[in-house]
């Protein structure tokens, strides 16, 4: 008998380690869909009237939070008194709980405590249970090591053991001690109204520049760099220092709220090359300029347009130089052409683009 009572006893404590979103299945269109009718006359009741989307918890000093305390869809429970008893709700992913209504539809002012669930092993078993959470104001003058300590002797006084762990933390809500109908109403989480910053480009040798310099300063964005040698970043601040040139992908995300979504923007940084100066151009004959310039090691190469005119809007040669390194070359210029002005820019391939730098123009 004894064997059978310990596994019956086992299987119910197991059975309570279920995770905190799976409580609450799916929530309704509908936002009043849920009533509780709590009456404290005499032995009271709790009512679940409709839906299994959400489910409350009934917490006081001596009971232990546990799976009996669930309250089941079609089920009255009956307590002796409803004095200093509560409510916990639990929205599903995408809704948050937005407080309890009247049937009129006015708000009740039904102040929530913290608290913390708590797990309390003992003679090898679990024990749910729950404490007045250390943020409380109740001990707004006491150091964390006081609390637990305050905790500790609580429940060595309670169960003999003064080892626990937090599960989580949530609110309850005081039920009144009169008789009333509240309807828990929820809320589907909405996306705040942010503007991201958009794709932007700059040059190598910029400054330094904040990404989202409107971003609220209550958001707790975040900020991480798809290439750290182009574009570095404060992941807090998202202070931005150029180190090289090409793109660099930023991924901006803001954390989810009691009763906002969470959300993520992607913004791509262009770092253009710096231009390139030309240190010389000088005819070899009258089909052969050579040209000399200070090159820009970071980039990938440079491009070379050699024109009649010195607007640039007929060119007769051009010429790509495809290393960085290289400081000189030779531009053939076509037979019978004339050339009046040739121009140099480096260009940098990045993340499937190219990049290009300012012109240098010489004229000859």
């Amino acid at each position: 008998m004894n064997r059978k009572l310990l596994i019956t006893t086992a299987a119910l404590l197991l059975a309570v380690i279920i995770p905190v979103t799976s409580w609450a299945l799916s929530m309704p269109k509908d936002l009043l869909t849920y009533t509780v009718s709590l009456n404290a006359s005499g032995s009271g009741q709790l009512y679940w009237n409709y839906g299994k989307n959400m489910e409350f918890f009934l917490c006081n000093g001596s009971d232990s939070y546990n799976q009996n305390c669930r309250i089941k869809k079609g089920t009255s429970y009956k307590f002796s008194t409803l004095v200093d008893r509560g409510i916990i709700a639990k929205a599903d992913n995408g809704w948050y709980f937005d407080g309890f209504y009247d049937k009129a539809g006015a708000k009740l002012l039904m102040e929530p405590v913290n608290i913390d669930v708590i797990r309390v092993t003992t003679d090898g078993f679990y024990i749910y249970d729950y404490l007045l959470s250390f943020d409380n104001t109740a001990y707004k003058n006491y150091t964390k090591k006081r609390y637990q300590d305050e905790m500790k002797k609580y429940l060595r006084n309670l169960y003999g053991v003064s080892r626990y762990k937090v599960l989580f933390q949530t609110k309850l809500y005081n039920i009144p001690p009169k008789t009333a109908s509240l309807y828990p109403r929820f809320q589907k989480k909405s996306l705040r109204k942010l503007t991201f910053p958009k794709d932007m480009t700059k040059m190598y040798g910029d400054p330094a520049f904040n990404l989202w310099p409107d971003c609220p300063k209550d958001i707790n964005a975040s900020y991480k760099s798809s290439n750290s040698k182009v574009l570095s970043l404060d992941k807090t601040s998202g202070l931005c220092k150029i180190k090289g040139e090409g793109v660099a992908t930023i991924t901006i995300k803001v954390p989810e709220t009691d009763h906002n979504l969470a959300e993520e923007a992607k913004v791509k940084v262009r770092v253009k090359p710096i231009a390139v100066s030309i240190l010389s151009a000088r005819r070899k004959d009258t089909k052969t300029i050579e040209l000399k310039w200070k090159p820009d090691l970071k980039s990938s190469g440079c491009e070379i347009e050699a024109a009649s005119d010195t607007k640039f809007s007929k060119i007769i040669a051009k010429k790509t130089v495809g290393s960085a390194k290289t400081a000189a070359t030779k531009i053939m210029i076509p037979k019978n052409a004339i050339c009046k002005a040739v121009r140099i820019r480096a260009y940098k391939r990045s993340c499937g683009e190219k990049l290009y730098g300012a012109y240098d123009i010489y004229h000859l």
